[in-house]
């Protein structure tokens, strides 16, 4: 099989998602390595809970207090 150049766009913006109380919000770069062969997965999409993504914060913030306000 020929070699093929992995095109990807230059960036990913997603609109805000999550509750009332906790917005998500995606603009990231994208940047796709050269390599000689990428590997390949398959993704399953999440609900996204308060909980989940307090635990995701909690685990970014390595055990360092995180703040809230009211």
């Amino acid at each position: 099989m020929a070699a093929q150049q992995v095109e990807a766009p230059a960036t990913l913006r997603l609109g805000s998602f999550g509750t009332k109380e906790f917005q998500v919000v995606v603009d990231a770069g994208i940047t796709v390595p050269e390599a000689a062969r990428y590997p390949v997965a398959q993704i399953e999409q999440r609900a996204v809970t308060t909980e989940w993504a307090g635990e995701r914060l909690r685990i970014m913030a390595k055990e360092n207090p995180v703040f809230t306000y009211t």
